[in-house]
């Protein structure tokens, strides 16, 4: 959820692909190995994830869908930038909202006036 949520946040949105190592060559991947029995299943439950742990509204900008490559079927999630900012809560616990953007390619959490001054920079209408 960390990596959604720096998408979500970052200038121009991205995408995560599950499914590809770091040289985009598939690992053989498949929904029954998480103990799904079917992709349209882990979508769903992916769908309900993303509710629970950013809401509604920033969930609604995050398409899942699978993709083949090669021979192996590979998910990708495309995240669209939010208009305002996108914070991750877990659903059970009552913490904290936390705050992530993307630096190159890592997800980072950002905290006080940094990400004051990323909110300022970044979402202007907020």
């Amino acid at each position: 959820m960390k990596s959604i949520c720096g998408f979500c946040n970052n200038q121009s949105g991205g995408t995560l692909i599950v499914g590809l190592n770091d040289k985009a060559k598939p690992t053989r991947y498949t929904v029954e190995a998480d103990g799904f029995t079917n992709e349209d299943q882990l979508l769903q439950w992916l769908a309900e994830q993303l509710v629970q742990w950013i809401g509604p509204a920033a969930a609604s900008l995050v398409k899942l869908n699978f993709e083949s490559v090669g021979e192996s079927r590979v998910l990708v999630l495309r995240c669209r930038k939010e208009r305002t900012p996108t914070y991750v809560k877990s659903p059970k616990q009552h913490q904290a909202s936390e705050f992530f953007i993307r630096v190159g390619t890592t997800t980072r959490q950002v905290y006080g006036t940094d990400q004051l001054d990323y909110i300022r920079q970044w979402f202007p209408e907020v």
